[in-house]
């Protein structure tokens, strides 16, 4: 999770703006199930499109 944050550059953001950041990277990027684990262990899966579990 927090080399995609780098990536994005929102290490520094709030909460807000990082859920922004995924949520547009999730539009166009299939997440591993690494980064699937990151996203439950941080409560995020609601940040992942409809169409993926």
């Amino acid at each position: 999770m927090f080399s995609l944050l780098t990536r994005l550059r929102l290490t520094r953001a709030t909460r807000a703006e990082k859920e922004a950041g995924i949520r547009e990277w999730l539009s166009t990027h299939k997440p591993t199930e690494h980064f699937l684990r990151d996203l439950e262990r941080e409560g995020l899966l609601h940040l992942l499109p409809d169409s993926r579990p």
